[in-house]
Protein backbone atom coordinates (compact mmCIF):
# COMPACT_ATOMS: atom_id res chain seq x y z
CA UNK A 1 0.00 0.00 0.00
CA UNK A 2 2.92 2.62 1.22
CA UNK A 3 4.58 1.56 -2.11
CA UNK A 4 1.52 2.12 -4.40
CA UNK A 5 1.25 5.69 -2.60
CA UNK A 6 4.63 6.98 -3.24
CA UNK A 7 4.37 5.45 -6.61
CA UNK A 8 1.64 7.82 -7.60
CA UNK A 9 2.59 10.83 -5.22
CA UNK A 10 5.65 10.57 -7.86
CA UNK A 11 3.41 10.33 -10.54
CA UNK A 12 1.91 13.34 -9.94
CA UNK A 13 4.87 15.22 -8.86
CA UNK A 14 6.20 14.49 -12.14
CA UNK A 15 2.79 15.37 -14.15
CA UNK A 16 2.99 19.18 -12.13
CA UNK A 17 6.52 19.27 -13.91
CA UNK A 18 5.87 18.44 -16.97
CA UNK A 19 2.57 20.18 -17.23
CA UNK A 20 3.93 24.34 -16.42
CA UNK A 21 2.58 23.53 -12.49
CA UNK A 22 6.49 23.93 -11.38
CA UNK A 23 8.32 26.56 -12.98
CA UNK A 24 11.77 25.42 -13.76
CA UNK A 25 14.38 27.24 -12.13
CA UNK A 26 15.65 29.90 -13.75
CA UNK A 27 19.57 30.51 -14.50
CA UNK A 28 21.52 32.40 -11.88
CA UNK A 29 21.90 35.53 -14.63
CA UNK A 30 18.51 35.53 -15.01
CA UNK A 31 17.50 35.44 -11.67
CA UNK A 32 19.79 38.51 -10.71
CA UNK A 33 18.82 40.77 -13.54
CA UNK A 34 14.71 40.47 -12.54
CA UNK A 35 15.51 41.50 -9.10
CA UNK A 36 17.54 44.27 -9.22
CA UNK A 37 15.06 45.27 -12.27
CA UNK A 38 12.80 48.05 -11.13
CA UNK A 39 9.11 47.60 -10.82
CA UNK A 40 7.10 49.13 -13.95
CA UNK A 41 5.05 51.99 -13.11
CA UNK A 42 1.64 52.59 -13.95
CA UNK A 43 1.16 54.78 -16.56
CA UNK A 44 1.53 58.81 -15.42
CA UNK A 45 -0.62 61.42 -16.89
CA UNK A 46 1.08 64.77 -16.03
CA UNK A 47 -0.83 67.65 -15.36
CA UNK A 48 -1.24 70.71 -13.65
CA UNK A 49 -3.79 71.30 -10.51
CA UNK A 50 -5.25 74.55 -9.62
CA UNK A 51 -6.45 74.29 -5.76
CA UNK A 52 -9.48 75.79 -4.44
CA UNK A 53 -9.80 76.78 -0.85
CA UNK A 54 -11.77 73.86 1.40
CA UNK A 55 -15.65 74.55 1.65
CA UNK A 56 -15.03 76.66 -1.78
CA UNK A 57 -16.62 79.39 -2.66
CA UNK A 58 -17.69 81.62 -5.78
CA UNK A 59 -14.45 83.71 -5.23
CA UNK A 60 -12.33 80.83 -4.87
CA UNK A 61 -14.45 78.13 -7.92
CA UNK A 62 -13.80 81.53 -10.26
CA UNK A 63 -10.19 82.10 -9.67
CA UNK A 64 -9.18 78.85 -9.64
CA UNK A 65 -11.47 78.27 -13.09
CA UNK A 66 -9.76 81.69 -14.32
CA UNK A 67 -6.07 80.44 -14.11
CA UNK A 68 -6.83 77.34 -15.52
CA UNK A 69 -8.20 78.91 -18.36
CA UNK A 70 -4.52 81.03 -18.26
CA UNK A 71 -2.46 78.73 -18.14
CA UNK A 72 -3.84 76.57 -20.93
CA UNK A 73 -2.65 79.68 -23.29
CA UNK A 74 0.61 79.77 -21.86
CA UNK A 75 3.71 78.42 -23.40
CA UNK A 76 5.29 77.38 -20.17
CA UNK A 77 2.33 75.75 -19.28
CA UNK A 78 0.31 74.03 -21.58
CA UNK A 79 2.37 71.41 -22.56
CA UNK A 80 -0.11 69.44 -20.20
CA UNK A 81 -3.60 69.92 -18.68
CA UNK A 82 -4.47 71.98 -15.79
CA UNK A 83 -7.24 70.74 -13.74
CA UNK A 84 -9.35 72.06 -11.16
CA UNK A 85 -9.44 70.54 -7.60
CA UNK A 86 -12.25 71.41 -4.74
CA UNK A 87 -9.81 69.67 -1.82
CA UNK A 88 -13.29 69.36 0.84
CA UNK A 89 -16.63 70.49 -0.57
CA UNK A 90 -18.26 73.79 -1.78
CA UNK A 91 -20.89 76.14 0.30
CA UNK A 92 -24.40 75.30 -0.73
CA UNK A 93 -24.93 77.88 -3.65
CA UNK A 94 -21.34 76.71 -5.66
CA UNK A 95 -22.95 73.17 -5.45
CA UNK A 96 -25.90 74.13 -7.08
CA UNK A 97 -23.98 76.41 -9.76
CA UNK A 98 -21.90 72.77 -10.38
CA UNK A 99 -24.86 71.07 -10.59
CA UNK A 100 -25.80 73.00 -13.59
CA UNK A 101 -22.13 73.86 -15.15
CA UNK A 102 -19.83 71.46 -13.90
CA UNK A 103 -19.59 69.59 -17.43
CA UNK A 104 -17.97 73.07 -18.68
CA UNK A 105 -15.11 73.68 -16.34
CA UNK A 106 -11.98 72.02 -15.93
CA UNK A 107 -12.95 70.41 -12.55
CA UNK A 108 -11.80 67.24 -10.85
CA UNK A 109 -12.73 64.93 -8.21
CA UNK A 110 -9.61 64.92 -5.29
CA UNK A 111 -9.14 61.54 -5.51
CA UNK A 112 -8.55 61.39 -9.13
CA UNK A 113 -5.44 62.92 -9.02
CA UNK A 114 -2.00 61.20 -8.52
CA UNK A 115 -0.41 63.97 -6.75
CA UNK A 116 3.36 62.80 -8.22
CA UNK A 117 2.28 63.84 -11.61
CA UNK A 118 1.77 67.45 -10.55
CA UNK A 119 3.88 69.98 -12.29
CA UNK A 120 2.66 73.47 -11.50
CA UNK A 121 0.32 73.53 -8.18
CA UNK A 122 -1.60 77.00 -8.54
CA UNK A 123 -3.54 78.19 -5.00
CA UNK A 124 -6.17 80.66 -4.91
CA UNK A 125 -7.91 82.51 -2.79
CA UNK A 126 -5.35 81.67 0.19
CA UNK A 127 -1.82 82.55 1.57
CA UNK A 128 -1.88 79.56 3.92
CA UNK A 129 -1.40 75.84 3.77
CA UNK A 130 -4.42 75.89 6.39
CA UNK A 131 -6.98 76.63 3.74
CA UNK A 132 -6.02 73.47 1.69
CA UNK A 133 -7.21 70.46 3.83
CA UNK A 134 -6.21 66.95 2.61
CA UNK A 135 -4.27 69.01 -0.67
CA UNK A 136 -1.46 70.27 1.58
CA UNK A 137 0.21 66.98 0.83
CA UNK A 138 0.26 67.98 -2.79
CA UNK A 139 2.70 71.25 -2.14
CA UNK A 140 5.70 69.14 -1.86
CA UNK A 141 5.03 66.85 -4.73
CA UNK A 142 4.62 69.98 -7.56
CA UNK A 143 7.43 71.17 -9.24
CA UNK A 144 6.37 74.93 -8.90
CA UNK A 145 3.86 76.58 -6.67
CA UNK A 146 2.18 79.61 -7.83
CA UNK A 147 -0.64 81.66 -5.05
CA UNK A 148 -2.90 84.29 -5.71
CA UNK A 149 -4.61 85.87 -3.13
CA UNK A 150 -6.10 89.43 -2.34
CA UNK A 151 -5.79 88.99 1.98
CA UNK A 152 -3.06 91.35 1.73
CA UNK A 153 -2.62 90.81 5.84
CA UNK A 154 -1.81 87.18 5.00
CA UNK A 155 -3.62 84.26 7.04
CA UNK A 156 -3.26 81.53 10.41
CA UNK A 157 0.57 80.95 11.51
CA UNK A 158 3.52 82.19 9.71
CA UNK A 159 4.76 78.27 9.37
CA UNK A 160 1.82 77.94 7.46
CA UNK A 161 2.65 80.44 5.10
CA UNK A 162 2.70 79.35 1.43
CA UNK A 163 5.17 82.30 0.55
CA UNK A 164 7.66 80.38 1.96
CA UNK A 165 8.00 77.78 -1.11
CA UNK A 166 6.07 79.56 -3.55
CA UNK A 167 7.68 79.98 -6.85
CA UNK A 168 5.33 82.87 -8.01
CA UNK A 169 3.38 84.86 -5.12
CA UNK A 170 0.62 87.30 -6.39
CA UNK A 171 -1.46 89.27 -3.15
CA UNK A 172 -2.66 92.22 -3.99
CA UNK A 173 -5.10 94.69 -2.51
CA UNK A 174 -8.31 93.96 -4.42
CA UNK A 175 -11.67 93.03 -3.19
CA UNK A 176 -11.64 89.43 -5.24
CA UNK A 177 -8.96 87.17 -6.18
CA UNK A 178 -11.05 86.30 -9.40
CA UNK A 179 -10.36 90.09 -10.16
CA UNK A 180 -6.36 89.27 -10.20
CA UNK A 181 -6.74 86.51 -12.78
CA UNK A 182 -9.54 88.41 -15.39
CA UNK A 183 -7.40 91.35 -15.51
CA UNK A 184 -4.51 88.43 -16.77
CA UNK A 185 -6.93 87.16 -19.05
CA UNK A 186 -8.07 90.37 -20.54
CA UNK A 187 -4.27 91.42 -21.29
CA UNK A 188 -3.57 88.17 -22.58
CA UNK A 189 -6.61 88.88 -24.76
CA UNK A 190 -8.50 85.26 -23.91
CA UNK A 191 -12.06 85.64 -24.41
CA UNK A 192 -14.16 83.42 -21.85
CA UNK A 193 -16.77 81.03 -22.91
CA UNK A 194 -20.25 82.69 -21.22
CA UNK A 195 -20.48 79.91 -18.56
CA UNK A 196 -16.93 80.99 -17.69
CA UNK A 197 -17.66 85.01 -17.88
CA UNK A 198 -20.99 84.54 -15.72
CA UNK A 199 -18.84 82.49 -12.91
CA UNK A 200 -16.16 85.18 -12.77
CA UNK A 201 -19.18 87.88 -12.29
CA UNK A 202 -20.30 85.55 -9.57
CA UNK A 203 -16.84 84.99 -7.93
CA UNK A 204 -16.45 89.04 -8.05
CA UNK A 205 -19.52 90.14 -7.13
CA UNK A 206 -19.47 87.55 -3.84
CA UNK A 207 -16.00 88.79 -2.03
CA UNK A 208 -17.18 92.32 -2.92
CA UNK A 209 -20.67 92.24 -2.36
CA UNK A 210 -21.77 93.18 -5.13
CA UNK A 211 -19.42 96.06 -5.39
CA UNK A 212 -20.54 97.26 -1.66
CA UNK A 213 -17.95 96.17 0.41
CA UNK A 214 -15.14 98.76 1.61
CA UNK A 215 -12.68 96.69 0.21
CA UNK A 216 -13.91 96.96 -3.28
CA UNK A 217 -11.54 98.81 -6.13
CA UNK A 218 -12.02 100.18 -9.32
CA UNK A 219 -9.96 97.26 -10.54
CA UNK A 220 -12.77 95.01 -9.64
CA UNK A 221 -15.43 97.18 -11.06
CA UNK A 222 -13.52 97.44 -14.15
CA UNK A 223 -13.07 93.35 -14.36
CA UNK A 224 -16.97 93.01 -13.89
CA UNK A 225 -18.01 95.30 -16.90
CA UNK A 226 -15.13 93.47 -18.96
CA UNK A 227 -16.73 90.31 -18.07
CA UNK A 228 -20.20 91.91 -18.71
CA UNK A 229 -19.36 92.75 -22.34
CA UNK A 230 -17.90 89.36 -23.06
CA UNK A 231 -21.05 88.03 -22.49
CA UNK A 232 -21.68 86.85 -18.54
CA UNK A 233 -25.65 85.71 -18.35
CA UNK A 234 -27.57 88.21 -16.33
CA UNK A 235 -29.70 85.55 -15.79
CA UNK A 236 -27.66 83.24 -13.88
CA UNK A 237 -25.98 86.04 -12.19
CA UNK A 238 -29.63 86.82 -10.76
CA UNK A 239 -30.10 82.88 -9.98
CA UNK A 240 -27.06 82.20 -7.89
CA UNK A 241 -25.83 85.82 -6.99
CA UNK A 242 -28.97 87.08 -5.21
CA UNK A 243 -28.23 89.64 -2.27
CA UNK A 244 -28.64 87.49 0.57
CA UNK A 245 -27.86 90.18 3.64
CA UNK A 246 -29.95 93.71 4.08
CA UNK A 247 -28.28 96.84 3.88
CA UNK A 248 -28.12 97.26 7.79
CA UNK A 249 -26.33 93.56 7.89
CA UNK A 250 -23.82 94.63 5.12
CA UNK A 251 -22.61 97.49 7.34
CA UNK A 252 -22.01 94.88 9.84
CA UNK A 253 -20.36 92.69 7.84
CA UNK A 254 -18.40 95.61 6.36
CA UNK A 255 -17.20 96.45 9.90
CA UNK A 256 -16.68 92.66 10.82
CA UNK A 257 -13.80 92.50 7.61
CA UNK A 258 -12.17 94.68 9.20
CA UNK A 259 -11.68 94.24 12.32
CA UNK A 260 -12.15 90.01 12.82
CA UNK A 261 -9.06 88.17 14.49
CA UNK A 262 -8.26 84.85 13.59
CA UNK A 263 -5.80 81.81 14.95
CA UNK A 264 -5.02 78.61 15.07
CA UNK A 265 -6.46 75.86 18.10
CA UNK A 266 -5.25 72.66 18.16
CA UNK A 267 -5.51 72.30 14.14
CA UNK A 268 -8.93 74.22 13.75
CA UNK A 269 -9.21 78.20 12.47
CA UNK A 270 -11.27 80.31 15.32
CA UNK A 271 -11.85 83.67 14.51
CA UNK A 272 -13.72 86.31 16.97
CA UNK A 273 -14.89 89.17 15.91
CA UNK A 274 -16.80 91.95 17.74
CA UNK A 275 -18.62 94.69 16.62
CA UNK A 276 -21.39 97.63 17.65
CA UNK A 277 -24.58 98.85 15.70
CA UNK A 278 -26.83 101.66 17.15
CA UNK A 279 -30.16 99.51 17.39
CA UNK A 280 -30.95 95.95 17.22
CA UNK A 281 -30.15 94.44 13.29
CA UNK A 282 -32.27 91.35 12.85
CA UNK A 283 -30.87 88.39 11.27
CA UNK A 284 -27.31 88.60 12.10
CA UNK A 285 -26.85 84.64 11.75
CA UNK A 286 -26.64 85.65 8.17
CA UNK A 287 -23.76 88.02 8.55
CA UNK A 288 -21.89 85.40 10.27
CA UNK A 289 -22.37 83.34 7.74
CA UNK A 290 -21.24 85.11 5.20
CA UNK A 291 -18.29 85.88 7.18
CA UNK A 292 -17.54 82.25 7.98
CA UNK A 293 -16.95 81.98 3.95
CA UNK A 294 -14.97 85.39 3.47
CA UNK A 295 -12.51 83.84 6.10
CA UNK A 296 -10.45 81.02 6.45
CA UNK A 297 -11.47 80.04 9.57
CA UNK A 298 -13.16 76.98 10.54
CA UNK A 299 -15.44 78.43 13.43
CA UNK A 300 -16.61 82.13 13.51
CA UNK A 301 -17.72 83.96 16.55
CA UNK A 302 -19.44 87.09 16.56
CA UNK A 303 -20.37 89.82 19.50
CA UNK A 304 -22.65 92.33 18.79
CA UNK A 305 -23.37 95.30 21.15
CA UNK A 306 -26.68 97.42 20.45
CA UNK A 307 -28.76 99.53 22.91
CA UNK A 308 -30.92 96.67 23.92
CA UNK A 309 -28.07 94.27 24.58
CA UNK A 310 -25.26 92.11 22.85
CA UNK A 311 -25.91 88.74 20.66
CA UNK A 312 -23.35 86.33 20.50
CA UNK A 313 -23.91 83.88 17.33
CA UNK A 314 -21.28 81.41 16.40
CA UNK A 315 -21.14 79.00 13.29
CA UNK A 316 -18.80 76.44 12.24
CA UNK A 317 -17.93 74.86 8.74
CA UNK A 318 -18.89 71.17 8.11
CA UNK A 319 -15.46 70.01 8.07
CA UNK A 320 -14.80 71.28 11.96
CA UNK A 321 -16.47 68.03 13.46
CA UNK A 322 -14.34 67.99 16.57
CA UNK A 323 -16.02 71.44 17.56
CA UNK A 324 -19.37 71.36 19.72
CA UNK A 325 -20.45 74.91 19.15
CA UNK A 326 -23.13 74.38 22.05
CA UNK A 327 -20.95 74.12 24.95
CA UNK A 328 -18.14 76.71 23.63
CA UNK A 329 -21.19 78.86 23.70
CA UNK A 330 -22.70 77.77 27.27
CA UNK A 331 -19.42 79.42 28.41
CA UNK A 332 -20.76 82.65 27.91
Amino acid sequence: MRGRRRRAAAALLLARTAGGFLAPRPKCSTALRAATQEPVAASAEPCNVVLTTTNCDFDSLAAACALASLWGRDPEFSLVPTHVVMPRGAVPVVQRFLAYHKHVLPVRGFKTIDGSDIEALGVVDASSAARLGRSKRWLSLAQSLHVYDHHVGGEGEESESLGLHATEVVVEPVGSTTTLIVERLRDADVTPSVPEATLYVLGIRADTGGLAYETTTARDADALAWLLRKGASQAAIAEFGVERISGDQRKILATALRTVESRLYRGVGVATVAVRSKGYVPGLAAVVEELLELTAADVLIMACEHQNGLDLIGRARPGAATVDLRTVMSKF
